[in-house]
């Protein structure tokens, strides 16, 4: 069994995932399939997808950590409004490369699929905007979107040094596809490792085979309304 159970109750199953593993199905194996394996139950669940059963959110498949499955139908309806409402809390242990500009932080830009590229996505507002555009400091070349940006919302704190870097606590309530590595790359602080976001003239960490990010911490209230606060030690 490639992942580590956290939490279990009558409406919910919460997983810790390694990193390396993609969450769901794919040419790959997946945690959906080894969860499902586990728990068959959990497959049968009218989810957002087929062969996705109860999966109630996704992690990039270099990020590891905590990752939820509903166990019931009515289960999946009560968290996915948990979530569209910004009720349920996530925390995620991160290493970045420079220096934070200050001890803590809030950032609030919308983020937007890049105009070309399937695999990446955007801030979509900053300086010297146009319209389908955005461009970052002055002097920058503007970077396409498409689509509706979906507004997003990251705040970091600085925990301390790091071997790679310097280790954030990141928080989020409404998780945009890579909105934290979106977002931290956007405000200066590329993950280590991540090779996607890393700055321009700025060579990616050679040593990592994976980007240093890892969801390790949620707090939420339960289908029977008990409060949850999880909290796990990140893989690095």
């Amino acid at each position: 069994m490639p992942f580590r159970v956290v939490f279990e109750d009558d409406s919910i199953f919460i997983v810790d995932k390694p990193q390396g593993l993609a969450t769901t199905p794919g040419k790959n194996p997946s945690l959906c399939e080894e969860v499902f394996a586990l728990l068959p139950d959990l497959a049968v669940v009218r989810g957002y997808k087929p062969g996705e059963g109860g999966l109630l959110h996704r992690l990039d498949n270099e990020t590891g950590g905590l990752v939820l499955f509903a166990k019931t139908g009515q289960a999946f309806r009560y968290y996915t409004l948990q979530m569209k409402e910004e009720k349920i809390i996530k925390h995620y242990t991160a290493v970045v490369t420079r220096k934070p500009p200050a001890e803590s932080g809030i950032i609030t830009v919308p983020i937007a699929h890049h105009f070309k590229s399937k695999k990446k996505m955007v801030v979509a507002a900053g300086r010297d905007t146009v319209p389908g555009s955005i461009t970052r400091g002055s002097g920058a070349r503007p970077v396409k979107y498409r689509g509706r940006p979906q507004p997003a919302q990251t705040q970091w704190r600085v925990i301390g040094p790091h071997e790679y870097g310097f280790l954030l606590k990141v928080t989020i309530t409404k998780g945009v596809r890579h909105q934290i590595r979106v977002h931290l790359a956007y405000a200066g602080m590329p993950i280590a490792g991540d090779k996607l976001y890393y700055l321009r003239g700025e060579a990616e960490t050679p040593e990592l085979p994976r980007h240093l990010l890892y969801a390790s911490g949620i707090e939420f209230s339960s289908f029977r309304g008990k409060q949850v606060n999880l909290k796990i030690p990140a893989a690095f």
